[in-house]
């Protein structure tokens, strides 16, 4: 319950962002698309997830470049960026960043994306629990873990972020979430790689099997 009520308070912080980026004083045309609304509310999940996991937020990076350890903190910085953003050129309907033919499509396959990427991220992180980190580190008494969505891929938690910035901005008729996940890709492609070999040097030949029966991001794709 104590998890719960700190997961609120912690998502606080973004249903503010995107309520004072639509506009404080017209709230009621927010909630007037049900998009809108369900996308508000769904991020407290995620927060929940990651404080019942009991995920570490620090700790002795390895094989981490001062580059490598500045993604996480960018990304949440995109993040808070987009959700004030956002909301406000959907509120002022800016041809140039909106899509603004046929919203009825775009919001709720946002919506839907936005949802899958928040359940797989989650799912990621009540799976990995304590040995989830967003610094590249093997963690004392680190394990191999190959259940949940481990079992099909290697990196499920980039695969939610990826279908999250791609959906998130959809909901707000925005096509910047293809671009930016674009040119974020090759980031967090490096990331992966520099874990791996991490998780390598330290499982040796069990990794190299895992790496045998897994996809790094999308079955049967990639």
């Amino acid at each position: 319950m104590k998890k719960a009520v700190l997961g609120l308070v912690l998502t606080g912080p973004c249903w503010l962002l995107m309520l004072l980026g639509w506009g404080w004083g017209d709230l009621a045309s927010f909630f007037s698309s049900w998009e809108r609304a369900v996308a508000l509310a769904s991020l407290w999940p995620m927060f929940w997830a990651g404080l019942a996991a009991g995920i570490r937020l620090s700790g002795p990076a390895q094989s981490e470049s001062r580059l490598q350890a500045i993604i996480p903190p960018f990304v949440t910085g995109g993040f808070a960026l987009g959700m004030f953003a956002l909301p406000r050129m959907d509120h002022l309907g800016s041809p140039v960043w909106m899509i603004l033919a046929y919203p009825e499509i775009y919001r709720p396959l946002g919506l839907a994306l936005m949802l899958a990427g928040l359940g797989v991220a989650s799912w990621a992180l009540l799976t990995l629990r304590r040995f989830f980190s967003p610094r590249i580190m093997v963690q004392k008494d680190h394990q191999l873990i190959r259940r949940g969505p481990y079992q099909w891929i290697r990196h499920p938690f980039y695969l939610g972020l990826i279908l999250l910035s791609i959906g998130f901005p959809l909901v707000f008729r925005s096509w910047l979430g293809m671009p930016v996940t674009i040119l974020f890709f090759p980031a967090v492609a490096w990331r992966m790689t520099i874990e791996e070999k991490l998780l390598g040097d330290a499982f040796g030949a069990a990794y190299e099997e895992y790496k045998k029966t897994s996809w790094r991001l999308l079955p049967h794709v990639y």
